[in-house]
């Protein structure tokens, strides 16, 4: 998906990679690890990630 890249220098500070979802949200679904078990459609794998991986953050779509 195409995104509309930030002013060089970024100087209102808009965030780039945001969460589609909260973190907190996120870490409701936690294991013993303190993981979530994520189902990647490309390959049918299953992984395990913080509730901080890049899996679940996404470029900037939205205006702030």
């Amino acid at each position: 998906m195409l995104y509309e890249p930030t002013i060089k220098k970024n100087p209102r500070q808009l965030a780039i990679e945001q969460h589609f979802h909260t973190a907190h949200a996120i870490s409701l679904f936690y294991d013993f690890d303190k993981k979530v078990e994520v189902m990647e459609l490309s390959s049918g794998e299953i992984v395990r990630r913080h509730k901080r991986a890049k899996i679940f953050c996404t470029k900037r779509t939205w205006d702030q």
